[in-house]
């Protein structure tokens, strides 16, 4: 639970405050870790992004500025129009599960009770809790309508909670075509116009157009880690991926990504050059996690770099398919781009629509990455993506010879499935590749 030093406090942010002091003292990152090595580093790298991040939300929400919750997949560059503070809900949920000693099973539970049921997604359910104990106090939250419909479900509760946080949702197609593309450009732009009336600001296209160029970097930057990634064994640490899907959410559009890439990829490039893996672990088995990390237990991908001898190459968050926004354009067609980047953010991607989409990403990614094998947690509120499980089996069987694991979990409760049940089922699993 949140510090009782807090509870008193006027802020609408209290939890990042937390978050804050966390990530400055370094709280139980010792524990996440085996050791004082690599490691340690790459998350000495994450704090040191995560909490310029958080330092900056608070000074500008003491300064009065609007809190703007969104959610992981709404193009959040639209929102530096404006003088805002941006909160990505999914990613205060699981960096809470990750970073914090309580985690966020307290916050579920505090929904449950209220009467959300235990399989939406606990995603959006941790931050809901926070609000639900008024520890958040959003004055606006801003999402689109997909990707699954635990979305849709779970913003309006939102408003609920507390009348002051008002719900505003994007409309996403179901189809990718220039019919569709053209309709969501739209909803983009009507929604800079009613966040301009709500606010009472007016729109600064500078300020926009900066936040694109970080983006822009930030993609460039990951597509460069993820080109090393190709090479076996991989110079990159299975913790990373975990790390990397946080990150990729909770900063969009921030300097402060780029600066964690920049270190990252020194990093990785050093192990590359040397050939060797990090902590000069043995590379066995290369896996491709078509769905997410398991967050809740964050030292079990070191366990499986240095134990198993197995590499984390990707979750969903991990690979970005759409490409940087041309600044050379006028506004309407920055917008365009943006709708296009927007429907293929990471699991906006692979979950809004048609089943295929997943199913050729996982075998591309695991065909381009030299993937022995596939490891898919069946997250419990992820209701359309688990009738997919068996055709990405298939699919990886007939097309490359690899298998694939289900595990079925909830990525940020470790009370839905025991941990120690997961470990046998992966260890079990693992032995029939050795």
């Amino acid at each position: 639970m949140i510090e009782n030093k807090y509870l008193n406090d006027n802020s609408k942010i209290i939890p990042l405050k937390e978050l804050m002091e966390v990530a400055e003292r370094g709280l139980t990152l010792l524990d996440q870790v085996e050791g004082e090595d690599d490691e340690y580093t790459i998350l000495k790298f994450y704090v040191d992004a995560l909490a310029p991040y958080v330092k900056d939300c608070v000074e500008k929400e003491e300064a009065g500025w609007p809190v703007v919750g969104h959610h992981f997949a709404f193009p959040a560059e639209i929102l530096y129009f404006f003088d805002v503070v941006p909160v990505c809900v999914e990613a205060m949920s699981y960096a809470f599960a990750i970073i914090a000693q309580h985690g966020i099973e307290s916050y579920i539970d505090n929904m449950e009770a209220y009467g959300s049921p235990f399989h939406t997604c606990s995603a959006q359910k941790g931050v809901l809790g926070m609000s639900l104990e008024k520890l958040f106090k959003f004055d606006l939250l801003a999402t689109p309508s997909g990707p699954c419909d635990n979305t849709i479900a779970s913003y309006p509760v939102f408003q609920y909670l507390q009348e002051q946080q008002k719900v505003k949702v994007l409309d996403v197609p179901y189809y990718r075509n220039d019919r569709s593309l053209d309709y969501f450009t739209g909803e983009i732009t009507n929604f800079v116009d009613e966040l301009a009336d709500f606010l009472g600001q007016e729109p600064n296209e500078e300020k926009f157009k900066k936040a694109i160029e970080y983006e822009n970097k930030n993609i460039t930057l990951l597509r460069e880690l993820n080109e090393l990634k190709k090479a076996c064994p991989c110079p990159v640490g299975s913790g990373v991926a975990l790390l990397n899907a946080t990150m990729n959410v909770a900063l969009p559009a921030r300097q402060e990504r780029a600066i964690y890439y920049e270190k990252l990829l020194q990093y990785a490039k050093k192990y590359y050059k040397l050939g060797i893996k990090p902590n000069d672990n043995e590379e066995k088995i290369r896996s491709i996690w078509p769905n997410m990390c398991i967050y809740f237990k964050p030292k079990y991908a070191n366990f499986l770099d240095r134990r198993r001898g197995v590499t984390i190459l990707f979750d969903v968050f991990n690979y970005n398919f759409h490409d940087p926004i041309n600044l050379n354009k006028d506004i309407d067609d920055i917008f365009k781009q943006l709708a296009l980047q927007c429907l293929n953010y990471p699991m906006a991607r692979q979950a809004s629509g048609y089943a295929n989409q997943m199913v050729e990403d996982t075998v591309f990614l695991s065909r381009e990455y030299k993937a022995d094998c596939a490891i898919f947690t069946n997250h419990i509120s992820c209701k359309s993506l688990q009738p997919i499980v068996q055709l990405l089996r298939e699919a990886l069987r007939d097309e490359l010879g690899i298998p694939l694991l289900s595990i079925d979990v909830d990525v940020g409760d470790k009370r839905v499935n025991p941990f120690r049940t997961i470990k046998k089922e992966v260890d079990t699993f693992l032995k029939t590749l050795f």
